[in-house]
């Protein structure tokens, strides 16, 4: 992910993204290697962070990040992490969820695309 943020209009903020990721409305779902739970710290393979948040007057879950370690990668845990965020939106009544891509994150934009 640094190189995209590198590479972006945004360029890489590292002071910016721990606060983002550290900020009290943040939220996250964590997976870890089945067999590591009881490791400090567990292989954590996949995660994702969201808030609550108002987009366009609507009520949403905003997924600021998702990431599945390449080890990972074609398990179906990207696809389970997002049921999971459309689940608790529908849970607390949002509307919908929203995430931004970068344009050259191709491999993300086609998993989104794919998953709705």
């Amino acid at each position: 992910m640094y190189t995209l943020y590198v590479n972006s209009s945004f360029g890489w903020a590292p002071r910016s993204k721990k606060q983002e990721m550290f900020d009290a409305r943040s939220r996250f779902i964590i997976a870890y290697q089945e067999d590591t739970p009881t490791l400090n710290p567990p292989n954590i393979v996949a995660y994702t962070m969201f808030r609550f948040d108002k987009e366009e007057h609507q009520n949403v879950v905003y997924c600021y990040e998702l990431q599945v370690s390449e080890s990972a990668r074609h398990c179906g845990l990207g696809k389970l992490l997002t049921q999971k965020l459309s689940d608790i939106g529908a849970t607390w009544g949002m509307e919908k969820v929203m995430l931004t891509v970068f344009k050259a994150n191709q491999s993300a934009f086609s998993f989104y695309s794919s998953v709705g």
